[in-house]
């Protein structure tokens, strides 16, 4: 993972993924954060792309945020980037190269967390997002 390479908005998703984690007393920076911090962007492309597929971000935020109460809280704890969020930027990354895409956006993360199987690509699915849908519309 590349953080050089990500795009303005994918560095500020992860700042604010990072506070979403010490808000909600997380130990670590999860799928369910980052996806969030991408929904919450004012001028972002997460919100728009899913709403061309024609389906309602309030719902995937409300799944997201619902994942986020029901783990353990930690309070005075170092928050770090998860595993599982590594491995989904890792896999956006190559997505990128795939795309033959000059820096890693949120249309490479997006498409990344589809193939994934943790709870942010569950809610993704459950509100009807497929890789195949966002190829589509990319």
């Amino acid at each position: 993972m590349r953080v050089e390479k990500f795009t303005q908005k994918m560095q500020e998703a992860l700042q604010a993924a990072q506070d979403l984690a010490s808000q909600t007393q997380s130990s670590e920076i999860a799928n369910e954060h980052f996806l969030l911090a991408l929904l919450e962007q004012a001028d972002g492309v997460t919100r728009p792309l899913l709403e061309k597929l024609g389906l309602a971000p309030a719902d995937l935020e409300a799944r997201l945020r619902g994942e986020l109460a029901r783990r353990p809280k930690v309070s005075g704890a170092d928050v770090r980037l998860g595993n599982e969020l590594r491995k989904t930027l890792d896999a956006a990354e190559r997505e990128m190269a795939k795309l033959k895409d000059e820096f890693t956006s949120a249309e490479h993360y997006l498409l990344s967390l589809t193939n994934d199987s943790g709870p942010a690509s569950k809610a993704l699915n459950d509100v009807g997002v497929s890789s195949r849908q966002l190829l589509q519309v990319l």
